[in-house]
């Protein structure tokens, strides 16, 4: 589980996010991204479509997104931004494998990841 202080909890701060905020589409989920100037920390909220009639297939959606930013760690910028990431209905089938790689790809995109080397 992410700490508090990178979650993402405020309903403003989700609007925020969702008028302001840079969209970025895959797949699998939704990507909306919102820089902080000035902020010492990044937040992240993890939501599903309205889509999934299940509660258990939103919640199992959700757990694969959580888990698969939190591998990626030390990776993810450390400055100042909002990330929500919504997961959409072919993400019920997805095995872990995909949805991480799919962050990852998306995070890239998005300039979210601190390059390993010089040349990334």
């Amino acid at each position: 589980m992410l700490p508090k202080q990178y979650r993402l909890t405020s309903g403003r701060d989700f609007r925020r996010v969702f008028e302001g905020g840079k969209t970025y589409v895959h797949r699998l989920f939704v990507l909306k991204v919102l820089p902080r100037s000035g902020e010492p920390t990044r937040r992240f909220a993890f939501s599903a479509s309205s889509k999934f009639k299940s509660a258990v297939a939103r919640n199992r959606t959700k757990r694969l997104l959580r888990e698969a930013v939190q591998i990626l760690g030390e990776r993810v910028k450390l400055s100042g931004y909002d990330v929500v990431m919504i997961a959409r209905p072919p993400m019920r089938d997805a095995h872990f494998s995909e949805v991480s790689r799919a962050v990852e790809e998306m995070f890239r995109k998005a300039n979210l990841l601190i390059s390993a080397q010089p040349g990334e």
